[in-house]
């Protein structure tokens, strides 16, 4: 697949997801991308927790981004500040244009097993 394709499969999804992973890297400040650098949403926030431990010592920190998309959906999420690779989720269903949601606008949520 060249990287056009790729971008337009990866907008696509994304146009279509409650959930999506991607990218916020040095490399494309301020911006959620795909992997081939494609623009998906702007980075509205973005920081950093404080240094944590795990039982074997090793230390990490956690990114916490807020993004919105071109159809004004909010992100948020949250990961490793070593990695380049973040999953974002949205409670906006595709399409919202604002207003009153009702109880069906949304789909169950489901625990991760």
């Amino acid at each position: 697949m060249c990287y056009a394709c790729a971008e337009a499969a990866e907008r696509k999804s994304f146009a279509q997801s409650r959930v999506f992973t991607g990218y916020v890297s040095d490399a494309h400040p301020g911006t959620f991308t795909t992997w081939t650098g494609a623009e998906l949403a702007k980075v509205t926030r973005l920081t950093t927790g404080r240094v944590r431990y795990t039982p074997t010592g090793g230390a990490y920190r956690m990114r916490y981004v807020t993004a919105v998309s071109p159809d004004g959906r909010t992100w948020i999420g949250h990961g490793s500040d070593a990695w380049d690779v973040i999953t974002l989720r949205t409670n906006n269903p595709a399409g919202f244009t604002g207003g009153e949601l009702s109880r069906d606008s949304y789909p169950p949520f489901r625990r991760a097993s």
